[in-house]
């Protein structure tokens, strides 16, 4: 009887736990495999949209608490310098990008429909990271 109870509890806190980690943590990991710890980061601003479709976008703008975290995180992807020297297809993100002239990019863009891309940027000028992706 115990250990059912120690199980229950258990996995109601896995469940809790895993509910916790926000969506941009979640999202720079499954997207780019970049392991952003959740204390290392603040949210400055987070936006999304989808149509019925599955169609749309998802922004995160951060900052770094640490410079310590983006230089190991650096470390993690084929990152490029700043300023972004690739076309980017259409998207809601061009006006976000255009400042940036100090930092690093990694960006993705979908081999079978290149209006998919996915894009994050580290300003060290700001010390923020700019995160977004789109479907098409």
């Amino acid at each position: 009887m115990e250990s059912k109870f120690f199980y229950i509890i258990l996995m109601l806190s896995m469940l809790f736990s895993c509910s916790l980690t926000p969506k941009y943590i979640k999202q720079l990991n499954t997207q780019f495999g970049l392991d952003v710890q959740k204390n290392a980061v603040s949210v400055i601003s987070e936006n999304e949209k989808w149509g019925p479709n599955g169609d749309g976008f998802y922004l995160a703008m951060l900052s770094f608490k640490d410079t310590s975290e983006v230089k190991k995180l650096l470390k993690q992807g084929k990152f490029r310098s700043l300023p972004i020297k690739e076309d980017l297809p259409i998207s809601e993100i061009h006006r976000e990008l255009s400042y940036l002239q100090k930092g690093y990019y990694l960006l993705e863009v979908d081999q079978s429909d290149s209006r998919d891309f996915r894009i994050v940027t580290f300003d060290l000028v700001k010390n923020e990271v700019i995160f977004y992706y789109q479907l098409y």
